[in-house]
């Protein structure tokens, strides 16, 4: 006997340990910062979720530098196309 869709979707979170669909790990490392730089950023956050600015901030730089590398291989490829 089969069971109703919502009793199989209540089975498989139960389980995946109640998790629908996982985010992507986190690698978890041990980094040395500035006290400053870690309190400037617990005091944007108001103490909870700084490390998840840092990512994001990370992340911006990361993305940043992609454009910036994208912008310069595209300029040299206009320039020595013309």
């Amino acid at each position: 006997m089969r069971r109703p869709s919502g009793q199989r979707r209540i089975s498989k979170v139960r389980s995946t340990g109640g998790r629908c669909n996982p985010l992507p790990r986190k690698v978890k490392i041990n980094i040395a910062l500035d006290p400053d730089v870690v309190d400037w950023y617990k005091a944007q956050t108001g103490g909870r979720g700084y490390q998840t600015l840092i990512n994001a901030a990370l992340r911006d730089i990361m993305q940043g530098r992609r454009f910036a590398d994208d912008l310069r291989r595209i300029i040299r490829e206009e320039l020595h196309g013309a």
